[in-house]
C-alpha cells in the first residue's frame, strides 16, 4: 500500500467527524511532503494488523455506544477467598508481633522452660503440674538474676503471657499452611 493510499484510508475514517475539507488538504500535503509520507511509511512498516478474533473481543466492549448489553454479560465477581485468607494471615502476624512485644516488655519470654511443639499445647492443669513447672523455672538464670522473689501466682501470669504467644504462633502456622495447600 502506497503512503498516499494509506493516508487516504486513514483520512476517510475521519469523515464522520466532518473533517472532509481538512482531509482533502492533508491528503494533498501528504502526497507532496516527504516528511509526512516518511512518517506514514515508518508507521506502516512497524504497525501490525489486529487479528479479526481480537477485534471481535475488543470492539464491543470498548467501542460500542451501547455498553449496557456488554455490562449485563459481564459476571459479577465476589470477593476472593484468597484475599480474605491473606488478610487473616497478616492480621495474625500483626497480633503475634504485638503479643511478642508485650511478652518482651514483661520479661516473661523464658517462663516456659521446655519447648514441646505438639505436647506443650496445654498449660499445666493441676496444682502439682504448676509447682513442677515453677521448680523448672527456678533453675533458670532468668529466675536467679531477675525474678528471684516471684511467687507461683506471679509465675502463672508470665507463663500465660508466653504460652499465649506460642499458641498464637502455632495458630499462624496452621492458618497459613492449610489454606496454602488448599489454594
Amino acid at each position: 500500500m502506497s503512503p498516499a493510499m494509506l493516508a487516504r484510508t486513514v483520512l476517510s475514517n475521519l469523515r464522520p467527524l466532518n473533517l472532509q475539507s481538512r482531509s482533502a488538504s492533508l491528503l494533498t500535503k501528504s502526497a507532496r511532503s516527504p516528511s509526512i509520507s516518511s512518517q506514514i511509511r515508518r508507521y506502516a512498516l512497524f504497525a501490525k494488523p489486529t487479528p479479526a478474533s481480537l477485534k471481535a473481543k475488543i470492539e464491543p466492549r470498548f467501542f460500542s455506544n451501547n455498553s449496557s448489553a456488554v455490562a449485563d454479560a459481564l459476571p459479577v465477581l465476589s470477593p476472593p477467598p484468597v484475599a480474605r485468607w491473606l488478610l487473616l494471615s497478616s492480621t495474625l502476624v500483626f497480633a503475634v508481633i504485638v503479643v511478642g512485644g508485650v511478652t518482651r516488655l514483661t520479661e516473661s519470654g523464658l517462663s516456659i522452660t521446655e519447648w514441646r511443639p505438639i505436647t506443650g499445647v496445654l498449660p499445666p492443669l493441676s496444682q502439682a503440674q504448676w509447682e513442677e513447672e515453677f521448680e523448672k523455672y527456678k533453675a533458670t538464670p532468668e529466675f536467679k538474676l531477675l525474678n528471684h522473689s516471684i511467687t507461683l501466682s506471679q509465675f502463672k501470669s508470665i507463663f500465660y503471657m508466653e504460652w499465649g504467644h506460642r499458641i498464637l504462633g502455632r495458630l499462624i502456622g496452621l492458618a497459613f499452611v492449610f489454606p496454602l495447600a488448599y489454594f
